[in-house]
């Protein structure tokens, strides 16, 4: 890997572990929102997740992303395809029509 390429991952890595600019807040919060749509879906399976949703949850540490759990807590996982798979032909009829087609 060229040098400046690796200083470049390095010095990522290190604001990513730091914690302390809004940006690596975001991406643990990112990776810990994860987990937790993880667990859900688990849990719909049948699996005890409730220590694993509770440690994801409290190691949040923005806003959005307390409200990002709080939606996924109270939601069924079983229902996000369907919320998905009705914006997603949505968007698409739009971009056709903004496209002439």
């Amino acid at each position: 890997m060229p040098d400046e390429i690796a200083k470049a991952l390095q010095e990522l890595t290190a604001e990513y572990e730091a914690t302390e600019t809004l940006e690596s807040k975001v991406a643990h919060d990112a990776d810990k929102v994860e987990t937790l749509l993880q667990a859900a879906e688990y849990e719909t399976r049948g699996y005890a997740t409730g220590p694993w949703r509770d440690t994801s949850i409290q190691a949040l540490r923005t806003e959005s992303a307390k409200q990002l759990a709080q939606a996924i807590v109270t939601s069924d996982p079983r229902s996000w395809w369907t919320a998905y798979a009705a914006s997603y032909h949505e968007h698409r009829a739009s971009t056709r029509a903004r496209q002439g087609r």
